[in-house]
């Protein structure tokens, strides 16, 4: 039988303070330059994925055209008196306007969101952000 010096418990707290001090003695540059190194890539792809809509060119979207449709009386109606139309006769022979045109004054949320998007436009900020979100998904376990 092998006989080690140390016991079981103090080998772990020996094998602990070792990788303690090898984390101790990495740079914040040299910690994080793996993550700085994968979101930059990740914004490379996404643009090269995305160019045709940065160089602006869009597909034609059905919802799109319909909601322009839509809500084309209650925004004339808004640009003409200033007040916000809370009713439309456009289609289905009326409806509330919240449900195609909400006014969003208070909305604090697209702060928020600008943000997490890097302050990339609608379709390569989501995707940016949803790519970055996945790559730090399990925080613990990369921190």
């Amino acid at each position: 039988m092998k006989s080690n010096k140390y016991p079981k418990a103090e080998q772990n707290k020996v094998s602990k303070k070792i990788k303690e001090d090898k984390d101790v003695e990495k740079t914040f540059f040299q910690k994080y330059l793996p993550y700085i190194i994968t979101i930059s890539v990740i914004i490379f792809i996404n643009f090269l994925y995305f160019w045709p809509s940065l160089s602006g060119k869009t597909i034609y979207q059905g919802d799109i055209v319909s909601h322009k449709g839509m809500s084309h009386e209650a925004a004339e109606y808004s640009k003409a008196t200033g007040d916000v139309a809370l009713w439309t006769n456009a289609m289905f022979s009326g409806m509330p306007t919240y449900q195609i045109m909400a006014p969003q004054k208070h909305n604090f949320l697209k702060y928020i969101t600008n943000t997490l998007k890097l302050g990339f436009s609608k379709p390569i900020g989501y995707f940016i952000f949803r790519n970055v979100e996945f790559l730090f998904n399990d925080a613990d376990y990369w921190f």
